[in-house]
């Protein structure tokens, strides 16, 4: 009789934590899908704007002109931080202003 008790306890004991550890491993398994998908989803991001930002703005025949801007536009930031006065002001606050 006493075994039989045993038995029957072991087997409520065994149909409740089953599926609870069960539950846990698929709530787990949840969790990493969607941490994995998120740092998958940030990557496909980042590959996407970089190639919309490479691409120029204008049709084929302006490009040209969109090309200019672009020399020009880095050829005057850095005549610009070069004839800079960096005494008066340090420079992170030169970046930090947007100069």
């Amino acid at each position: 009789m006493y075994n039989y008790n045993y038995n029957n306890n072991r087997k409520v004991i065994t149909k409740i934590t089953l599926p609870v550890c069960l539950l846990c491993v698929r709530s787990n398994t949840f969790v990493e899908i969607h941490a994995s998908n998120l740092v998958v989803w940030k990557m496909q991001r980042y590959h996407l704007v970089r190639e919309f930002t490479s691409k120029p703005s204008l049709v084929p025949p302006l490009v040209l002109l969109a090309h200019v801007f672009f020399v020009v536009r880095i050829f005057w930031n850095k005549y610009k931080f070069q004839h800079h006065d960096f005494t008066r002001f340090g420079f992170r606050e030169y970046v930090a202003a947007g100069c």
